[in-house]
């Protein structure tokens, strides 16, 4: 796969979250006992962690191909509701989208159904007074009520997609702005090559990509 990897990645960002309420785990015990390092942590910064993210900064999609080749499932899907929890091994924080399909592009889901998708980052609560927040640079967030092509890497064991490259495989199709790319860095190859580009062409060119895909491999 041609993508270009780099050595190392700086990145300066300007925290921003908004709380979101979280739903309780389905073993609270278990996670708290993960938890309590970061909360520590939290605790020793005035009640405040921030933690910045770039652990999928090092990788960049030249072409459509390649992000297709990495995608388990692409789909069309409108963002209904999201919520931040913690990670399994309570170490980091996701943002989990629930998110209505409306068309499958490729994958064994089908339309109609509601799947949910985890990104990387979002705002933790562990109390009142200690909060920690987990910050993707240059990473620009699904909104509720918005439609977008998800490209989804392989489902986990606890039936969430993750967003392909971390933070790479969600565009938004906006009527007015057209194609809004999740990947905001000035230097992503392909998500400028989109940008601002008509929903419908883009669409229709991923539909030709996959069908080339499939019959490369028969």
């Amino acid at each position: 796969m041609r993508r270009i990897i780099l050595s190392s990645v700086s990145v300066i960002a300007i925290c921003f979250a908004v709380a979101l309420l979280l739903t309780p785990p389905r073993n609270p015990a278990a996670v708290d006992n993960l938890s309590t390092v970061l909360k520590e942590q939290a605790q020793r910064s005035g009640g405040k962690l921030r933690i910045v993210d770039t652990s999928h900064h090092a990788v960049f999609y030249q072409n459509m191909s390649e992000l297709i080749k990495d995608s388990e499932a692409i789909i069309v899907g409108q963002t209904v509701h999201n919520r931040c929890r913690l990670t399994s091994d309570g170490q980091s924080v996701t943002t989990n989208y629930d998110v209505a399909v409306r068309e499958v592009l490729r994958g064994d889901l089908n339309a109609g159904e509601t799947i949910t998708i985890g990104t990387s980052g979002g705002l933790h609560v562990f109390d009142p007074n200690t909060t920690v927040f987990v910050e993707v640079p240059n990473f620009k967030r699904p909104l509720n009520g918005r439609d977008y092509v998800f490209f989804l890497s392989t489902k986990t064991p606890d039936g969430i997609f993750p967003l392909a490259a971390g933070f790479q495989g969600a565009f938004e199709l906006a009527n007015v702005s057209g194609v809004v790319p999740s990947d905001d860095r000035p230097t992503a190859t392909l998500a400028r090559n989109v940008e601002g580009g008509d929903p419908a062409a883009f669409l229709k060119r991923i539909r030709d990509e996959v069908k080339r895909s499939h019959l490369s491999k028969d």
